[in-house]
């Protein structure tokens, strides 16, 4: 097995404990069994437990970033553009369920993981969120969207995303539930008398 296939075959197997049994339920004796390689092996990929951690969580944020970015291609209309990071999400959510098991069963973090966390997977979540403010601008721009702060727009979108992918609904049902909260609110506006 080549380096490239052996790294991701060591990523694979540790999303999946780390999913079971949270960050301090897993040991790397525990992967390398898994796979069926030394303890030894693992370090020749990463540093330690942390650095493993860390990496699968890169990779995983990672492979969400890049979806949507494709997905961003394919349209120039705000509006269809944040569909689309919507549909992304969607497919992520359903796709990656062992993800928030994997955080949640994680929780609390040692500080030495919070930092790594900090350092390698914060700036790929900052360049998602930077990129849903940058589409909230271009439809302040065209007039398609209120002329609000483009950044809490976008915080308040991906908030509103984040919520559902502990437990995702079908995609189709995100992408309806969420455009219609975010393009059209929940208040029911009354048409006024006499106009």
């Amino acid at each position: 097995m080549n380096a490239e296939d052996r790294k991701k075959q060591i990523l694979d197997a540790a999303y999946k404990a780390f999913a079971r049994e949270g960050y301090h339920g897993t040991t790397m004796d525990k992967i390398a069994a898994r796979i069926g390689v030394t303890k030894g092996t693992l370090y020749l990929y990463f540093k330690d437990k942390a650095d493993l951690f860390t990496s699968v969580l890169e990779d995983r944020i990672l492979k969400l970033e890049s979806s949507i970015t494709e997905a961003l291609r394919k349209t120039q209309d705000p509006e269809e553009k944040l569909i689309a990071v919507l549909r992304e999400f969607g497919r992520y959510g359903r796709r990656e369920r062992h993800f928030f098991s994997m955080l949640y069963r994680s929780a609390p973090l040692p500080a030495k993981v919070r930092k790594l966390i900090e350092d390698r997977v914060s700036p790929i979540r900052d360049r998602i969120e930077l990129e849903v403010s940058s589409i909230m601008e271009e439809g302040i721009r065209l007039g398609k969207f209120k002329p609000l702060q483009p950044r809490m727009m976008a915080v308040a979108f991906l908030g509103m995303t984040h919520g559902f992918l502990r437990n995702p609904p079908r995609v189709s049902v995100l992408v309806q539930t969420i455009s219609e909260i975010f393009f059209d609110g929940v208040k029911i506006h009354k048409e006024r008398e006499g106009t």
